[in-house]
């Protein structure tokens, strides 16, 4: 028997465990799911929620119980834990956390784009400031952005900086935002929202790519801004996932634009799509 499984064995063998035993059966939850060992996670989960007398404990029960069939495959258990989650414990924040997943299940596997939204809605709804709110107003805004809504994309970064002014949740707000502007080819909306972030958020993980597309806009204004702007729109079709359009459009551009200052970028972004295609012995050719 693995480690964890043996520990477990312990614990549920050991008469008077103290009060705060469930923490032995937690540590062992965790760890057997990090070490892929299904089965005794879920036991050991199953025990603390079956045992343990408190609501805060019984909540990360459950969502331990659905990470760990969300991990093994077993989709239709991991829905039904993060379900009992959210109509046990709704005011709790461990509910925020099984709508986000139920989220990102409708639309990634179920692809009901609409429902998707209105669970991430009715998590913003709840109000509270935790990491799952602002997980879900970007994945709000990327399901607009996916549809050419870039209004209510726009909207919805904007809403995250009305509540975060700093950190990494406005440094990636605002470039969001700088993206969209660029998408549509205001690039100088995106610039001044790319010096924004080289200017309050030097420090986050973002400012890389800040650096790299502030660069890209000002090659472009120096060369030829309607080339970037259809590199752009292009870019923008690739975000969308529409891989066989995107392909075609970056052979277009290439045709129209062979010395385009661009070149190595559109035979980089050929070589990503033919891979996501599955074309593997085309996209070696445009490496």
């Amino acid at each position: 028997a693995s480690l964890s499984t043996q520990a477990l064995r312990i614990v549920q063998n050991t008469p008077n465990l103290p009060a705060n035993s469930w923490t032995y059966l937690s540590r062992i939850a965790q760890y057997a799911l990090g070490q892929s060992n299904f089965e005794t996670a879920t036991e050991a989960y199953q025990a603390l929620y079956d045992h343990i007398d408190r609501p805060d404990v019984r909540a990360r029960a459950l969502i331990g119980l659905a990470h760990t069939h969300e991990k093994s495959q077993q989709t239709n258990s991991a829905r039904h834990y993060y379900q009992a989650v959210i109509d046990q414990f709704p005011t709790r924040p461990e509910a925020d956390e099984a709508r986000f997943y139920t989220g990102l299940f409708l639309r990634d596997l179920d692809h009901k784009r609409n429902a998707a939204q209105k669970v991430f809605q009715e998590l913003l709804n709840t109000n509270r400031k935790n990491k799952w709110r602002y997980r879900a107003f970007f994945e709000l805004a990327e399901s607009y952005l996916q549809t050419d809504q870039f209004e209510k994309a726009q909207n919805t970064w904007t809403r995250i900086l009305a509540e975060r002014k700093i950190g990494p949740e406005a440094a990636q707000a605002r470039y969001c935002l700088a993206e969209s502007h660029y998408y549509t080819g205001n690039f100088q909306a995106a610039k001044a929202m790319l010096n924004l972030i080289l200017t309050k958020d030097l420090g986050q993980n973002v400012a890389n790519d800040a650096i790299a597309k502030l660069a890209l806009i000002e090659e472009g204004e120096n060369k030829d801004l309607e080339q970037l702007k259809h590199y752009a729109q292009v870019e923008l079709i690739l975000r969308q996932q529409k891989l066989k359009d995107a392909h075609t459009a970056f052979e277009e551009l290439q045709k129209q634009h062979p010395q385009t200052f661009l070149a190595d970028r559109i035979l980089y972004q050929q070589a990503t799509v033919l891979e996501e295609l599955k074309r593997y012995t085309e996209a070696i050719q445009h490496h």
